[in-house]
């Protein structure tokens, strides 16, 4: 069963400050805050950004060409009870003082996957036969949720 309720949040894509992407980062922090807004009032939610492209959710909702869409949020009330899951890293592990300090695993085979999946990404949006491997992709790449 879906969400009952969801919210597609844009942003207006016209800025002078496309260094830092000032316009995304103060969409992340209203996702940020309605998620949290959310969990206070009882209600589930899930940041969503795989979502289908710009062009198609362009022409399915009639969004004008200066909003970008940045992410979906799914909203609901749990059907059970959410058991807490242990955190991946500790919180040392994710703070530095004063100078960057993070050990990284060999940088140059984390920038090579992220090469060949953005090759892998592109090439797959331009094939002409999409329609009929997309169902495939889906199976094997979706994640699923329980």
């Amino acid at each position: 069963m879906g969400a009952p309720a969801g919210i597609l949040v844009l942003y207006d894509n016209r800025t002078r400050n496309i260094e830092y992407d000032d316009n995304v980062q103060s969409g992340a922090a209203a996702i940020q805050n309605m998620l949290l807004m959310a969990y206070s009032l009882g209600i589930g939610s899930c940041w969503i950004c795989h979502l289908p492209t710009k062009r198609q959710l362009r022409k399915i909702l009639k969004i004008p060409h200066n909003y970008d869409p940045l992410a979906y949020i799914a909203l609901g009330y749990p059907l059970k009870k959410i058991k807490e899951r242990p955190r991946r890293h500790k919180t040392e592990e994710l703070m530095s003082y004063n100078k960057f300090s993070f050990k990284e695993k060999t940088p140059s085979r984390i920038e090579l996957r992220l090469w060949v999946n953005r090759l892998g990404r592109r090439v797959y949006y331009k094939l002409p036969m999409r329609k009929y491997i997309k169902p495939i992709v889906d199976k094997l790449f979706e994640k699923k949720f329980e």
